[in-house]
């Protein structure tokens, strides 16, 4: 073996710290503190992934509908990620950077503000503004989707929870 081939443990921190260091660099934004967050909801200040779930359910309340869902987002240039519902079929998203990120994400309609809400480990990532009528057709388009969902769909997305043993226990 040369002594060319062997690669010193200097070197590789030389190599591996920047590089991380820029890797976390590109990361999410560090979230401010709670009233920090619900200052900024209060002063309309909303902006995505640096406001949490627990800020907004503590500044506006519960919200008027609520869904979980695996679904692809869009990323745009404004810093929304668009969810695939709310994307006509066949069309991308206006100013849409050619990314996507599948997720679970959970949605809050807010009808009396005219909110719909996206949130990915709690952070908020989608913000759309709507009439409180669209907010509310959303809000039945969820039901029905709960609805019609098949039994393995359910056991999926939480309807079921899942035995230790593999079975799946009878829900509500």
């Amino acid at each position: 073996m040369s002594k060319r081939s062997w690669f010193p443990p200097r070197r590789l921190c030389l190599v591996l710290v920047p590089i991380l260091v820029m890797a976390g660099a590109c990361g999410s934004p560090r979230l401010p503190p709670l009233p920090e967050q619900k200052a900024r909801i209060m002063n309309e200040d909303i902006r995505p992934r640096v406001l949490t779930m627990q800020a907004f359910l503590e500044t506006w309340g519960p919200a008027g509908y609520e869904h979980r869902e695996r679904t692809q987002f869009y990323p745009v240039k404004n810093g929304n990620w668009v969810p695939q519902f709310r994307v006509p079929l066949g069309e991308a998203p206006p100013e849409w950077q050619t990314a996507v990120v599948s997720e679970e994400g959970l949605f809050w309609g807010y009808p009396d503000r005219g909110e719909l809400l996206g949130f990915i480990e709690h952070r908020l990532v989608y913000r759309e503004k709507l009439s409180a009528d669209e907010v509310h057709a959303i809000g039945a388009a969820w039901k029905r989707d709960r609805l019609f969902r098949t039994t393995l769909e359910k056991a999926v997305r939480g309807g079921r929870q899942p035995i230790p043993d593999g079975t799946v226990e009878s829900g509500p």
